[in-house]
């Protein structure tokens, strides 16, 4: 995502892809046991988003890299 983006901007997008990825794989599935109440559902699924945030994050790091790093290869 790069520096054009505020950090309010890039929490909207990564719940936004949340939303849509967590509705997607979860839609027909059943992931959780169904004697699970839905305190110990909503905890799992926070501790999974977390997860997939972090490796947002990361991606969003290597991303910024290789794209200084194209832009110093191109200039030199």
């Amino acid at each position: 995502m790069g520096n054009k983006y505020s950090t309010s901007k890039k929490d909207f997008l990564k719940n936004k892809i949340w939303i849509l990825a967590w509705g997607g794989a979860s839609q027909r599935a059943n992931i959780f046991p169904s004697q699970m109440g839905e305190n110990d559902r909503r905890v799992i699924r926070e501790e999974i988003k977390k997860t997939v945030f972090i490796v947002f994050d990361q991606f969003e790091y290597l991303q910024r890299i290789s794209e200084e790093l194209l832009i110093k290869k191109y200039l030199i």
